[in-house]
């Protein structure tokens, strides 16, 4: 069965590994998707929330998700909008925070924040950022982590 084809029906007879296949393909209908986001299965929903077809809404929703992993993906999606990403970086979170520092979109605020936040692996994705600026990188060349001061 080929992923872009897939209709709601037949998403939802899938088990939690066919869902996410099928959720991986970027081609992927918007119902299908959105029944993904619905879905009880955390990874089922990562996958809908992180899909860069995915419908503002779903990504949104995703941002808002009980579990990290869910508001991860969301927030690291490519088509995550700017306040889904800001948001992102006030995550309580690091794996989120982490996310949206990691966003291409991500606005200079948040890559500037990152690179102050209490979590070394946040900063050294900082650190590795293409969008890092002057200020982010002076302020991680005095950091108190050797990895990210040699990043």
């Amino acid at each position: 069965m080929e992923a872009c084809k897939t209709t709601v029906a037949e998403f939802e007879g899938l088990d939690v590994d066919g869902k996410v296949e099928v959720l991986s393909d970027e081609g992927c209908p918007v119902g299908v998707i959105e029944a993904g986001a619905r879905d009880g299965d955390v990874w089922v929903r990562a996958d809908a929330a992180g899909n860069p077809g995915a419908p503002v809404g779903v990504i949104e929703a995703g941002a808002r998700d009980g579990n990290a992993w869910v508001r991860q993906a969301a927030v690291w999606n490519p088509s995550a909008p700017v306040g889904v990403i800001e948001a992102g970086a006030r995550d309580k979170s690091w794996q989120v925070r982490r996310a949206a520092v990691g966003n291409p979109s991500a606005p200079v605020g948040v890559v500037e924040a990152g690179a102050r936040d209490g979590n070394a692996v946040v900063r050294l994705a900082v650190a590795g950022s293409p969008r890092i600026t002057e200020a982010a990188a002076e302020q991680l060349s005095h950091d108190s982590d050797i990895e990210v001061v040699r990043a």
